[in-house]
C-alpha cells in the first residue's frame, strides 16, 4: 500500500484498508473511502505526496481551478493545518468563510518521505456558497502539491477526469489491475 511507504504512517494503514487507490501522479497518490449513509455520507481521503510542503485537493466542473472547491493543508512545524478553498480562476483561490469550513484534517505527519494527510468532509455539505456535491459520476479531480508550507502559484499541479465513487487504480508493486 502506497500510504504504508512512510513508516510513520502505519496507523493509516489500517483505516484504509479497504479504500480505493487513486495514482494522481509520480509523487502523488490518494487513497479513497465513502462513509456513512444519508446525509451523513463522507468523503475520507488519504493523501500521500513526496513534499515537505503544502498539499493541495480538489474537485470541480472543468480541469482548471474555475469553480473548484479546494483544500489546502499540510505540516509544518510538527502542527497540522488545513482550510477550505474556492478556485476563482487563474489565480490564487479564496478562502471560504470561517463559518463554512467544511474539510476537517483528521490526522497527518511529516517525515524525510514525505506528508500524508487524512482528511473529510461531508459529501453533500450544503453550503451554497461553492462547495460542489460530491456525486457518483464522474468529476475532474485536481491536486497540487508545494515545495514549502507557503501557499503560492504551484509548478508541481495536475488534474485527472474521475468518479470517486468508484476509482480504483493498480496499487504501486501490483502486477494485475484492480477487478473494479
Amino acid at each position: 500500500m502506497a500510504a504504508c511507504r512512510l513508516a510513520t504512517s502505519v496507523v493509516f494503514c489500517a483505516a484504509f484498508a479497504a479504500a480505493r487507490f487513486m495514482n494522481l501522479n509520480e509523487d502523488y497518490q490518494a487513497e479513497v473511502d465513502i462513509i456513512g449513509s444519508g446525509e451523513n455520507t463522507s468523503i475520507l481521503l488519504l493523501l500521500t505526496v513526496n513534499t515537505k510542503g503544502y498539499v493541495g485537493f480538489g474537485f470541480g466542473p472543468n480541469p482548471n481551478m474555475t469553480g473548484a472547491d479546494l483544500f489546502i493543508g499540510g505540516v509544518n512545524n510538527s502542527m497540522l493545518y488545513g482550510k477550505d478553498y474556492h478556485g476563482i480562476g487563474n489565480t490564487a483561490p479564496e478562502e471560504d468563510c470561517d463559518t463554512c469550513q467544511d474539510w476537517e484534517v483528521v490526522t497527518g505527519v511529516e517525515s524525510d518521505s514525505g506528508t500524508s494527510l487524512v482528511i473529510q468532509r461531508l459529501v453533500n455539505t450544503l453550503d451554497t456558497d461553492g462547495d460542489i456535491e460530491i456525486q457518483n459520476s464522474t468529476t475532474y479531480v485536481l491536486w497540487s502539491y508545494g515545495e514549502f508550507d507557503i501557499i503560492n502559484h504551484h509548478r508541481r499541479r495536475g488534474f485527472r477526469e474521475l468518479n470517486l465513487f468508484t476509482v480504483d487504480d493498480p496499487r504501486p508493486g501490483s502486477s494485475t489491475p484492480n477487478p473494479n
